[in-house]
């Protein structure tokens, strides 16, 4: 299968680099700053993103690290 090259480790390249790998498609995300930012960037997220999340499993940590 031929690899998937992602330009951007925003919310969407990142998500879609998961959905991508979750299907066994190779992927490598480049990203053009040199880390990665710590800050909150979404302060919610809707149900319908959460369940679009859940079948990667990452919904539960979403939930344990978030802001309540």
């Amino acid at each position: 299968m031929m690899p998937v090259l992602i330009v951007g480790a925003g919310p969407v390249g990142l998500t879609t680099a998961l959905a991508l790998a979750h299907q066994g498609i190779p992927v490598q995300v480049i990203e053009a700053e040199p880390a990665l930012t710590l800050d909150q960037r979404a302060g919610s997220f809707h149900p319908p993103t959460l369940e679009m999340l859940a079948p990667f499993g990452v919904t539960a940590a979403m939930h344990e690290i978030g802001i309540k």
